[in-house]
């Protein structure tokens, strides 16, 4: 029986025949046209508009023996315990080429048996020159399970919630788990989801970002995440932690920059279907020695590029579920300390160029607020509420790793307790970046006194 043009566009609309970009060129190096010879299907694409075409063989355009083709059945797919969902923006924003980097070492860890039997891992890709697509990772590599237009960016909510809705559909699980990749810049943000400059997270096209409130409000649209794992740069703020705690349980995080290699995928992969939190604390463990190992060894690591230089690392892990507590600790401090920025203390930084100024650390932020350098109290009971805050960030930090120094090599890390905080020069610099929008703001840091 011969094949209609509704035959043809409904096999084209599945876009099944995606993961064939996999044979005889690398996956992600080919151009957004797809030539499938062989006497059976061609689909040509542009990124403006869809042409379809059909090269159909002899034996497609006639039935065996008269006889009608069995049909296909619609199968549910089967719910696994845990799906995890990696989610990339490299669109023209200088991450391109470790997206590729990346699905290669996430392809190796699969090969290697490190997705177990009743687990999926889903990528979510967007590449600049390429569409955005939604494959599963296989031991033998990519299938391809839904594409979208570029009617959306990468970081607009209603993209990613599309994205999720798909995911569940597709990969329903038992519990789920959300690795965000791309740039990152913290709690910055300018209350809107298309900025001219760093925002938050993502960088698609260096133009579009997702802030840090409108990433909350998303996240918590989603299916329920046993974690999300940050695989992008100065996330390990307490004003992140602080407005993500709903959304999940487990948060991992850098406080500093991140090389653009990133998370080490064909030694991490497996973590993430362990038990939470020892899961994604062995995760961020295991990312954190494989470049301290790589600093001690001298030597480049697996799927490094030559220029694999002054790369540092941070990794942190928190229990969302212990920072309202850690936060209540801080609020006691900040709503008596007598001056929000004193003289004589020296805060450790993690940021550089522009971000210097951005990115402190918290803990000993705090310490300063309650003790001069000698060790006395700038105010009274200040020990005893700095004992309280400590014991609070022991609780609510899990796993606090880093190396000797800030990515780049020129600041030592003298102080690291896992999270960093804003520190404003005056209360003019509270306005920077809308840092009066999140919610760390409203309930924690405006009880902090200006002078």
């Amino acid at each position: 029986m011969p094949i209609g043009k509704s035959d043809i566009l409904a096999c084209v609309r599945c876009y099944n025949c995606y993961e064939l970009l996999n044979i005889g060129k690398e996956y992600f190096a080919m151009p957004p046209l797809l030539a499938l010879f062989a006497g059976k299907l061609v689909i040509l694409y542009s990124m403006k508009k869809y042409i379809y075409a059909a090269l159909l063989s002899a034996t497609l355009f006639t039935s065996c023996g008269g006889d009608e083709p069995a049909p296909i059945p619609n199968r549910e797919p089967e719910v696994v315990a845990r799906t995890v969902l990696v989610y990339q923006v490299a669109n023209q924003n200088g991450l391109a080429g470790n997206s590729t980097s990346d699905i290669r070492e996430m392809i190796d860890g699969a090969a290697a048996g490190q997705i177990p039997a009743d687990g999926r891992v889903l990528v979510f890709n967007r590449r600049s020159g390429n569409v955005q697509v939604l494959m599963e990772l296989k031991k033998t590599g990519l299938d391809t399970l839904a594409m979208y237009s570029d009617a959306l960016s990468s970081v607009s909510s209603d993209r990613m919630r599309e994205v999720f809705h798909d995911v569940v559909e597709k990969a329903p699980a038992e519990s789920y788990g959300l690795i965000l990749w791309g740039h990152g810049s913290g709690w910055m943000q300018d209350g809107k989801e298309r900025a001219p400059k760093r925002r938050s997270y993502g960088g698609d096209n260096l133009t579009e970002w997702m802030n840090m409130t409108t990433l909350a409000s998303t996240l918590a649209a989603g299916p329920g995440f046993d974690f999300v794992y940050f695989d992008c740069c100065y996330m390990a703020g307490v004003e992140v932690a602080y407005e993500l705690a709903p959304v999940a349980p487990y948060i991992a995080f850098s406080a500093m920059e991140i090389a653009a290699e990133g998370m080490p995928y064909h030694r991490t992969l497996g973590h993430f279907f362990e038990p939470m939190p020892q899961g994604v604390v062995n995760a961020a463990s295991t990312t954190v020695d494989y470049y301290r190992k790589w600093k001690e060894a001298g030597r480049l690591p697996e799927y490094s590029l030559p220029n694999f230089t002054d790369r540092y690392c941070t990794m942190s892990v928190v229990d969302s579920r212990r920072v309202d507590a850690l936060a209540e600790a801080t609020a006691r401090i900040y709503e008596v300390a007598p001056d929000h920025s004193p003289a004589d203390m020296e805060p450790q930084p993690f940021g550089r160029f522009s971000y210097a100024k951005l990115y402190f650390d918290f803990g000993k932020y705090v310490s300063d607020l309650c003790l001069t350098p000698e060790g006395a109290e700038r105010f009274d009971g200040a020990s005893a509420k700095l004992d309280t805050f400590k014991a609070a960030m022991d609780d609510c930090v899990l796993y606090n790793g880093y190396m000797d120094y800030v990515f780049g090599g020129a600041t030592p890390i003298k102080s690291c307790s896992g999270l960093t905080t804003y520190i404003p020069e005056n209360a003019d610099a509270l306005d920077l970046y809308n840092y009066t929008t999140l919610s760390w703001y409203s309930d924690i840091a405006s009880k902090l006194t200006f002078k």
